[in-house]
């Protein structure tokens, strides 16, 4: 194939998956706790929104918090603008500030409570209507979308 039609091809698979994730976001708005993601998210910006996928994500690898400046890396930020995110989201109710327990004069950040409470809702009504979706699929079919999705994956995490 040539380099142009590959090209072209990653960016239609990228255009796809964008509408993707914008046709599962319009769904989990319509699941049954849709309620409580409309009352924690109808006071937060996008940007809030991205911190708090993204500080979900991080800690899940490091459970006991994780620096705002990892934060701010990860969403390509100042550490200044995380913090004042950061407050705002502690201000919510959804994130908690808090010392590292392996090293007092460190600081992380964690999820609260709330916010745990709402992502394993979320993603239980994500996994559902995934699990739906993918239902008429062989498994082959699919085995072979996850090899490649993790290969992509890891071609991107050798970039970052």
């Amino acid at each position: 194939m040539a380099a142009a039609a590959t090209d072209n091809l990653g960016i239609e698979i990228w255009k796809k998956q964008e509408t993707i994730a914008r046709l599962l976001r319009k769904l989990a708005r319509s699941a049954p706790w849709s309620e409580t993601y409309r009352l924690i998210f109808e006071k937060m910006s996008s940007r809030q929104y991205d911190m708090l996928i993204s500080v979900n994500c991080l800690c899940a690898e490091t459970p006991k918090g994780i620096p705002l400046r990892a934060v701010a890396d990860d969403l390509g930020i100042s550490p200044a603008t995380a913090s004042v995110m950061v407050d705002a989201l502690v201000t919510q109710g959804l994130l908690r500030r808090g010392t590292d327990p392996d090293d007092r004069r460190r600081k992380c950040i964690r999820l609260s409570s709330r916010a745990k409470e709402f992502f394993a809702n979320g993603d239980a009504a994500l996994q559902e209507i995934i699990r739906q979706t993918t239902q008429p699929f062989e498994p082959d079919y699919l085995a072979k979308w996850h090899d490649i999705l993790s290969r992509f994956k890891e071609q991107l995490e050798k970039r970052a």
